[in-house]
């Protein structure tokens, strides 16, 4: 994930944070430094996690819409475009994914659970996602184009999750836009025969990057 310019910039970042601090402890240094480099990953797992909480929060809209008494013929049969977006399933449906969230014992999205309902009203209520659902056009390709430009031109520039992860953590602030270009790139280069795996990174390539930092 992390390339050695990126790593010097991470470095430096530590050493900045903690002379701001008036620390002069190398070993405080070197664990916060190791800790900034583990949040990224966090990070990055939280933003992928991002959609699996979307959809849920989607499908269980819907579902309450259909059992209204007096529900619309809509509200009956929704539109199922996003729930059965390809790149969005591939997410929902990863056991790797999920394993993945599980050892970094993460229950954010479930302790912010507002915020989700934050980001996804601003994702029905935008352009982006009007002019997907009602495009018949139901392939891969496609469905990863609509989650690329959601999150770029909707979600990463949203002033409130912006807000609400540099209250989260120290270090998310500074590591978010390496993190969201990593994400779009990851998904970009995403196709329809890859598995999930590939959405799972390696914060370092080798044994060697991790000692160079």
């Amino acid at each position: 994930m992390l390339n050695r310019r990126q790593l010097r910039v991470k470095v430096m970042q530590t050493i900045y944070a903690m002379s701001a601090s008036g620390s002069q402890n190398i070993d405080t240094q070197e664990k916060f430094l190791v800790k900034s480099m583990n949040d990224m990953e966090v990070l990055y797992y939280l933003l992928i996690d991002l959609f699996n909480q979307l959809h849920k929060q989607h499908q269980d809209l819907q579902e309450k819409s259909s059992k209204k008494h007096l529900a619309s013929k809509e509200e009956l049969k929704p539109n199922q475009k996003f729930s059965n977006n390809k790149l969005v399933k591939l997410i929902t449906d990863s056991l790797l994914l999920a394993e993945k969230m599980e050892s970094l014992k993460s229950n954010f999205w479930k302790n912010h659970e507002e915020y989700i309902r934050i980001i996804y009203d601003k994702m029905i209520e935008s352009q982006i996602y009007q002019d997907y659902v009602a495009d018949s056009t139901s392939n891969f390709k496609n469905d990863r184009d609509f989650i690329v430009k959601l999150y770029s031109e909707v979600i990463a520039p949203d002033e409130k999750l912006y807000e609400f992860l540099e209250d989260s953590s120290l270090t998310w602030l500074d590591d978010l836009p390496l993190v969201n270009t990593f994400l779009l790139k990851t998904f970009r280069q995403l196709k329809t025969e890859e598995t999930s795996k590939e959405l799972l990174i390696k914060l370092f390539r080798d044994i060697e990057d991790r000692d160079f930092a």
